[in-house]
């Protein structure tokens, strides 16, 4: 998981003394459409043990990944949007995405020892 990532785990009621929702689909659907409402965030809604197996098996935490693998970052996106494209073609899909693996920041630094020693 990379630094701009997250998890966040919600604490639930028994479902018996919910009083807005009378299913976890219900919950899901209200929380999905909240989070839509902020610009520039990929959520998913799964079960903290199930995310991890998912993560440890693939590096992702989805029950379902498409890799694509290469140097050329442009291409690579390019790539991942048709296949993000197809994906949402399917039925039955559901909270599709595309990790964004390009235009991330990286700071590069190279010591200089000696210019260093000047300083202490």
């Amino acid at each position: 998981m990379g630094i701009n990532e997250g998890d966040v785990y919600v604490s639930l009621a028994p479902t018996r003394k919910w009083k807005r929702f009378h299913s976890k689909d219900e919950l899901i659907n209200a929380m999905d459409k909240a989070l839509a409402q902020i610009p520039g965030i990929n959520y998913d809604f799964t079960q903290p043990m199930a995310m991890r197996l998912d993560e440890t098996v693939s590096g992702v935490k989805a029950d379902l990944a498409v890799k694509i693998f290469g140097d050329d970052f442009q291409q690579l996106d390019s790539l991942g949007q048709q296949v993000l494209h197809q994906v949402n073609a399917v039925r039955g899909a559901a909270d599709a995405q595309m990790e964004i693996n390009s235009g991330v920041a990286e700071v590069t630094v190279k010591i200089r020892r000696d210019a260093l020693a000047r300083y202490g």
